[in-house]
């Protein structure tokens, strides 16, 4: 059931989201961007991340996201 579930994220507005936050690695702008919170978008991509098993983007504080490598 958990892989389901995070599978249900990776859609065109999942993508679309990615590219979002490659461009501008601020949750709260894309947040902003997408009619979502801050809380609720970091939430998503923190899910994404676990089922997978692989860190997408580096947190660096005030500095915001960086993708990995």
């Amino acid at each position: 059931a958990k892989r389901s579930e995070a599978w249900s994220f990776m859609n065109k507005e999942f993508i679309d989201i990615l590219v979002l936050l490659t461009k501008e690695p601020n949750l709260s702008s894309v947040a902003e961007k997408i009619g979502t919170t801050q809380s609720n978008l970091s939430k998503i991509l923190k899910k994404i991340e676990e089922e997978w098993g692989v860190l997408l983007f580096e947190r660096q504080g005030y500095k915001g996201l960086r993708p990995t490598d």
